[in-house]
């Protein structure tokens, strides 16, 4: 098997795994929508100015702000300003928006587990240690990102 072959299996799986928790929130079992966790989830590793945030997630910084807008209202992030350009606004997750996101983790943990489930404890294994290497390879920490 090549990496294309394998990439090509990773485009297929993570959508799918993306309708899953979206199709969550539908029903109501997740209680947040789907890009507040998703921006909740790239502001818990750093502040990011509205600019790096929108070029993170490719969408114009007209459509972000909005949300942004209404994050910042419940608590969950907070906006600060750039010491050294008093122009430059970055977000911040709250100690609420940690909280939040916790709450948001159990509730999507819960959802993926229970399809884990059906793994045997062979096949669970396979899929940690893949996990393990893909965490990797997809390091957040990586000089390669987007941002």
């Amino acid at each position: 098997m090549t990496n294309t072959d394998t990439a090509k299996k990773l485009l297929v799986i993570i959508p799918r795994m993306m309708q899953v928790i979206a199709s969550a929130v539908k029903n109501q079992q997740i209680h947040v929508p789907m890009i507040h966790y998703r921006l909740l989830r790239i502001l818990m590793e750093h502040p990011m100015s509205l600019s790096q945030i929108a070029e993170h997630l490719m969408i114009s910084k007209a459509s972000l702000s909005e949300t942004l807008n209404l994050i910042v209202e419940k608590g969950w992030m907070e906006k600060i300003q750039d010491p050294s350009d008093a122009r430059r606004i970055f977000l911040k997750t709250t100690q609420a928006g940690i909280d939040q996101m916790e709450r948001t983790d159990k509730e999507v943990l819960e959802i993926i587990s229970a399809r884990l489930c059906e793994l045997s404890p062979e096949e669970n294994s396979i899929v940690n240690e893949g996990a393990d290497i893909i965490s990797r390879v997809f390091d957040s920490t990586d000089s390669r990102r987007f941002v």
